[in-house]
């Protein structure tokens, strides 16, 4: 039986003195962030002044697939002012659960 196993990322604080949270940005396929244009990522959600989250319980709609997934981060001010976002591709394992057996009448 295979099942989730949830996985960390972390990046490094940004230096702005007036930081109020993180964007976490996700794509499939890897390399189609817009990352000069945070805004025209359809996957993202704020994610809090942390630098680090774990997948895929802190994201809610996180693909759960076995393979590569481009992540990327942004730092948000305190006016809403949203950076470039910071990317990397990683590989991600999760697997679902195998199936039940078909029903059947006992």
């Amino acid at each position: 039986m295979s099942y989730i196993i949830p996985q960390k990322v972390g990046w490094d604080a940004s230096k702005a003195t007036d930081l109020a949270s993180y964007n976490f940005y996700w794509a499939i396929p890897p390399a189609t962030l817009n990352k000069t244009n945070p805004m025209s990522n359809p996957n993202a959600t704020n994610v809090g002044k942390v630098t680090e989250i774990t997948l895929p319980s802190a994201v809610a709609g996180f693909p759960l697939i076995d393979g590569n997934v481009e992540v990327g981060v942004a730092a948000v001010d305190t006016i809403g002012n949203i950076s470039d976002i910071a990317s990397a591709v990683l590989p991600f394992g999760f697997q679902p659960p195998d199936p039940p057996g078909p029903p059947h009448l006992i």
